[in-house]
Order: C-alpha cells, then structure tokens, then sequence
C-alpha cells in the first residue's frame, strides 16, 4: 500500500469513526480537510525534532484559519496519531509544548458544540501517558489543559476515567509546586463523577501502575486524615468513609477490587518502602482487622502479603505493621515505642481475638499454595543497566515463612504467639515434602507390622494437592531448597530456647490425646489442626496430624542440630520420649479414638529413635561407678561418707534421672500392651506388641539395665513370675502374654501369628535375661 493510498485509508477510516463521510461535506469543508492531509503530509518527511516542531505549526495555522468556521476535526485518527508521536519521551520539551499548543487548539474547536467527550478516545491516548516523563514546564501547561478543557466534561469523562485519574496521580507529588492543584482536580473530579465511578477507576489504576500507588495512597491517606480531624473519632462517620473508598456502599465487587489492589501494592518487593508504608499507614486507619467492610478470606489475603513486609528489614514498616496488628492506630505513643524489646504496656486482647486467627491462616495459605517468589534487586537509580547489576533472587515460601518468625520475634510478646501457631503447619510441610524420609519410615513400620499402611501412599494430601505432586521438579532446586529450609528452620531454632521445640511435641502429643469429641467449635479454636486437608470432616483432619505427628519428631531429629546444646540429648529428648510412652495407654478405656493400631506403631518407632539420640556416655559413666560403689561398699564401708553417698545421689537426680523415668515408662507401657494384646489375640494388635517389645530390648542395650528379681534362683520360669512382688507387674504380663502354661493342653489352638508373637515374646525374655548378667 502506498503512501497516499495509506493516507487516504486512515481519512475514510476517521471519517467513518466520528459519524460523518467525505460525501456529506460541502466544498468549504473539503478543502479545509484537504489543508490537514497536506499539512499531515509534511510529519513524513522529518528528520529530526526541529521539523517536528514546523509540521506542527503548520497544523495548527490550519486550525486556527479554520476556527470560527468548523468545529470538528478532520482526518482526527491520523491527526491524533501525529499528536501523541509529538509526545514522545525521547523528544525534548520543546516539542512537547508545540504539541499541547495544537492540542489546545484542537480542544477549543471540539469543545464549541460538546464533541470533546465524544472523540476524546482519540486525543487521550497520547495525552494522558505524557504526565509520567515529561518536564516542569511541560506539566504545567498540561494540567492547565486539564483544568480548562478535561474536567469540565463531568460524567461524559466516564469512558476515559481511568487514564485521567492516573495522569492527575503522577503529578501529585509531595514538595512540589503542582501538588496542590493535582489534588484539587482529584478532589473536584470525585465531586463531578461520584464515588462509585471514580473509586472503581482508581484502585483499577493503583493495580496497574506501579507509578501512581505512592500519589494513590498519599490521596486517600490524606482524605482520611481530614476527616478524621472533622468527625472527632465517629465510628460511623469512619464507615462511611470506607464505604466511599469501596464505591459509595457495601458493593462486593469495588471492595473485592480495593483489596486487590492493596494486596498487589504489599506483594511488590521492587517498590520503594516508601508505598508500602503509605500502605500501612491506610490499613492502620481505614481496614482494622475487626472491620465490617472485609471478610475474613479477604483480611486472609490482605493480612498474608502485608506480613512479609517485616523481611524487608525496614524499622519503619514493622512499626507500622504491628500498629496495624494490635489496632493501636489512635495511640500516638506507639509511635515512640521501639520496634524491639517487650512491652509489659501492649494490649494483646486484640492481637488474640483478631489478628491471630488471621494471621494462621493466611500463612496457612501460603505453604499450601506453594508459591516461589523472585524477588527484584533494589533499585540503584539506574534504568536500562540495573537488570544487569544483580540476578533475581528467588525465595521459597518455607524459607520465607522460617525467616518471618525469626524477624518477629525481635517483638518476642507477638512473635511467641505467631510461632506456636505456625510451627505445626511448618512442620507438616517439611514432613510432607521429604518423601525419602516418609518411605524409609514407612518401611521401618512396615518391617514390624506388614499390615502397616506406607505414609508416601497412603496420605490423600499427595492425590488431591498439586504442588506436591510436583515435587520432583528440579533436582538443582529441590536440593538448594532443602538446603536452604534446614539452614533457615536451624537458625529459627537457635533464636529460641533449646527446649522449645521439644517441649511443643510433648504439648502437641498431649493435645492429640485430649481431643476426644470434634465439634465445629472447637475445630476453629483448635491451635494444631493440620495445614494440609482435603476433608471438611475434622476427625479425618486429626487423623492425618496424628499419623503425620512421629514423622515431625523423626525429621527434627534427623535435621536439627542436637549437638548446639548438651541439654538436648541428656534432659529434653528423655522428656520427651518418657512424656510419649507415658501417653500410650491402651488398656484405658479413654484412650484417645485418634490413635488407630498403625498409629501406635508409628509412635513407638519413633520413641526408639528417641532413645538411639539419647547421650549414653553420662549414663555409663555414673552406673560403672555406682557398680564400682557397691563392689567395694563390704570392704571399705568404713571409708564411704554421707558427701560422697550424696554426690551420687545428685548424679543420679540429675541427668540419669530422666532416662531411667523413660525406661520405667516404657516398662508401664510395656505391661499396658501385653494386658490390651492378651484381651483379644487379633493379627491388628500384633504390629504394637511388636513394636513395644523392640523399644524394650533397645533399653536393655542401655548401658544401666538391670533385671529382678535373679531368674536362676528360681526352679522354673513360672515359679519365678507367679511368686514376685507387685513392682515386677510387667514380667507377669509378658509370661502371661506367652502363656507357657496352655502348651500343656492338647485342645487349644494356637494360631500363627499369635505362635509368631509367643516365640518372640520368649526370645525377648533370654535375651533380656542374658543383658542382665552382663
């Protein structure tokens, strides 16, 4: 297509865009459309910005001939593209001004018979976008355009509302001379098109344009402080308000958008921290967390992108953030607190009630969305050259998460509360995405009882979420993953005290104990429901965080770093294993329903890796002297002192205390299975027997057993067990499970897995009774 040809495709196509054809003028007419294309004509033959400036005065004598005897615009498509490519960034602010000289002209001429809205598509294309580069100069005679020309169109701007109200935000900046007159048009051209409209138009233009969300926000922010200083603290007044920043009434779709746009602003990591606390500042005065406006999905989603602001680092931001979080926006003596350290003074009633619950499950959420996020390098005033300076950096929502309650717990009366409430849908994921751990510990139970189902095949989570299904993605980046959640969880941990994550499983396994009866009430109190449910049924949802409870204990044993303190393995892990065995009581009738067979089995395994962790150097050392002790107690009785029989006694008391509290657990325990086993003899019960009898034969390779009563003083193994004192219950219990008295009877019928569970019963007691000896 040829250049004439083109020109005069572009002409009909104008001609037919603003309702009139070339046929329907008169002579006049068409030799005033003739001048523009020939004037048009003279823009294709520029070669630099000086001829740009003459083709456009050309244009515009032809305007201004023209004038008093038309008020329309010919050819307007091509007149409007030569227009804004005058517009250019590139250009200087010369050329610029030429071009908003012929736009006045081309508005004065429109405006006469109320055309302007009508062919203002055409006009805004290049005009709007000018605001975000253009010179001091140059906006001032842009906003005086908008002044004389724009807002006067009232509601007919509706179709081009959006850019309008974005170009007005790129020019309210702080501190300068155009700040006042930006927010005067704003203020005007919200009174012109209602609340509903322009709302709408401008969190649509906070959620595109990273430029305009600092102005957006100072606007709204201000508008909330002049109010405020009118209404004296009015509830309802401050409803109100909100109600017009979501379109002037309780409308789901302009609030949806309002938070959105929120959301989007909070998620910008390459935004100057500037936004984000102007962000803040807004939420602390317009969104508390027990709003009316805002559902709680929607506080989830505003909550879960403002909380990772505190990775930022920003003193100002956090402050800000658990101003919002406590609702302390109307103490101005937050202000001064500082942003670490308790404070005996804070209120945490809100923060409990509100922020909490919030607070879980948008972190919630956010493990199970599993999303990777990059992270832009900071700016360094730079345009083309800064993608060049630093790669992307990429962050895994674990690593997130694990950073975030480290950094909170700079405020540790907040940051203790966040922790116990996330550390369980923590560990869950952790747990969940080792599936080498999963199988492997599913094969150790397995081993023991083969009815025992393997966890990386039986947990629904893995078929209906697919973020794990993927899994198997990378295996560059689910090492450096793993590496990196290690790294980050070890150093959460070290922030705190050595026993707190010990002390929580105990608390955890106790809660999985008590919850007997599930209500709909209870399920949204309960702190330690699992993350990962795909049934709305809570019984199903304690199943799984019961099942998945031993493989929390195997990962943070077989990941955390036990050697940083010695309390760990000699007091903490004891603690724990005895808290455990003393829990499993199967011969009550209140045991707890959440515990099935494979679950027992599960728990007992992992009691004995417990025990394999614990530090057996201290215990050999005290019992050798205790048998040192005693060898010599007949001969130089006369030598032993109360000082030294006391010095043993705090050996004792100490460290070796809390081992020998576990060996008598697991020796209750022990007795507790064989009376439940001997009840009723099923192939379901062999799994937990089994397992029990290993945890025991692993105490009797600790270096401090010692079994009584003497099995060789006695003419028979039943003599021995029936004629023993009441301390010794769990012999009789283990004799009565073996039954050895039935053989004799030519009419009982053994069957072969109860056989199986005799031999090994039997097996345990020699190889119990040959550790004794030694």
């Amino acid at each position: 297509m040829t250049t004439s040809s083109a020109h005069n495709f572009e002409a009909t196509t104008s001609a037919f865009l603003l309702g009139h054809t070339p046929a329907q003028q008169n002579n006049k007419y068409k030799a005033y459309a003739s001048a523009v294309d020939k004037a048009l004509k003279s823009f294709e033959s520029t070669t630099e910005w000086a001829d740009l400036i003459a083709a456009l005065g050309k244009l515009g004598k032809v305007f201004s001939s023209n004038a008093k005897s038309f008020n329309d615009i010919p050819n307007a498509l091509t007149v409007s593209k030569r227009l804004s490519q005058c517009l250019h960034p590139a250009l200087p602010s010369g050329v610029h001004l030429k071009a908003l000289d012929t736009y006045r002209q081309v508005f004065l001429m429109l405006s006469r018979t109320q055309n302007l809205a009508k062919y203002l598509f055409l006009y805004s294309a290049g005009l709007f976008p000018l605001m975000d580069h253009c010179q001091i100069k140059v906006k001032s005679e842009l906003l005086s355009i908008f002044e004389q020309f724009i807002l006067p169109l009232g509601p007919n701007l509706r179709p081009a509302l959006a850019g309008f109200i974005t170009a007005l935000l790129l020019a309210l900046e702080e501190g300068t001379e155009f700040y006042g007159r930006a927010f005067s048009l704003l203020d005007q051209l919200l009174e012109k098109v209602g609340s509903e409209a322009f709302y709408l138009c401008f969190w649509q233009s906070v959620s595109g344009n990273p430029s305009a969300r600092l102005p957006a926000l100072i606007f709204v922010n201000t508008k909330i402080e002049k109010h405020k200083k009118g209404s004296k603290n009015d509830s309802n007044s401050d409803d109100n308000l909100l109600a017009s920043f979501c379109g002037g009434g309780n409308q789901s779709d302009n609030n949806n958008l309002m938070l959105q746009a929120l959301c989007i602003v909070a998620e910008d990591s390459s935004s100057s921290p500037l936004v984000q606390r102007h962000l803040l500042d807004f939420l602390c005065m317009a969104i508390p967390l027990n709003s009316k406006w805002t559902s709680k999905q929607q506080l989830v989603d505003l909550v879960g992108r403002t909380l990772f602001l505190v990775l930022r680092r920003d003193m100002s931001l956090n402050r800000r953030l658990y101003q919002w979080l406590l609702n302390r926006s109307n103490d101005m003596a937050f202000v001064s607190l500082p942003v670490n350290g308790v404070e005996d003074s804070t209120d945490l009633a809100f923060f409990k009630q509100y922020a909490l619950p919030v607070i879980k499950s948008a972190i919630r959420d956010y493990l199970r969305a599993d999303t990777v996020v990059e992270i832009a390098p900071p700016s360094m005033g730079t345009l083309r050259r800064e993608p060049f300076l630093k790669k992307t950096q990429i962050q895994f929502p674990e690593v997130r998460v694990c950073r975030l309650l480290h950094y909170m717990l700079d405020r540790p009366e907040l940051g203790q509360l966040v922790l116990e409430e996330i550390l369980p849908n923590l560990l869950e994921t952790f747990c969940l995405r080792d599936l080498n751990l999963l199988k492997e510990f599913g094969g150790e139970c397995e081993a023991i009882d083969p009815s025992f189902e393997n966890f990386a095949e039986s947990f629904i989570i893995f078929k209906g979420n697919e973020s794990f299904n993927n899994i198997d993605g990378d295996g560059d980046q689910q090492t450096r993953r793993t590496e990196e959640i290690l790294k980050n969880f070890n150093s959460l941990l070290k922030a705190l005290e050595p026993n707190f994550l010990w002390n929580f499983f105990e608390k955890l396994f106790t809660m999985i104990k008590t919850q007997n009866d599930v209500t709909e009430e209870n399920e949204l109190n309960n702190k330690y429901l699992p993350s990962f449910s795909l049934d709305s049924d809570c019984q199903s949802q304690k199943n799984q965080l019961c099942a998945l409870f031993p493989v929390m204990i195997l990962y943070s044993l077989k990941n955390v770093q036990l050697d940083i303190n010695e309390d760990i393995r000699s007091i903490y892990l004891p603690k724990l294993l005895k808290h455990i065995l003393v829990g499993i009581d199967l011969s009550s009738s209140s045991s707890s329903p959440l515990i099935i067979e494979n679950n027992y089995v599960a728990i007992i395994v992992v009691c004995r890796h417990l025990l394999a962790e614990i530090n057996q150097n201290n215990v050999s050392n005290v019992f050798e002297s205790l048998h040192n002790n005693n060898k010599g107690e007949s001969n130089n009785s006369a030598r032993s002192s109360p000082n030294r029989t006391e010095k043993r006694e705090k050996e004792l008391a100490g460290e070796q205390q809390c081992v020998e509290s576990s060996l008598e657990a697991c020796i209750q325990t022990f007795t507790s299975i064989c009376n439940w086993y001997i009840k009723n003899r099923e192939r379901d019960r062999c799994g937990v027997l089994l397992a029990i009898c290993l945890l025991v034969r692993d105490f009797a390779d600790f270096p401090f057993y010692s079994l009584q009563p003497s099995l060789a003083s006695c003419s028979s193994l039943t003599d021995s067990i029936y004629s023993s004192q009441q301390k010794f219950e769990w012999l009789h219990a283990l004799i009565a499970a073996i039954d050895p008295v039935s053989w004799n009877s030519s009419e009982l019928l053994i069957d072969r897995t109860d056989f199986d569970i005799r031999a090994k019963l039997l097996d345990l007691i020699l190889y119990l009774t040959v550790r004794s000896f030694q």
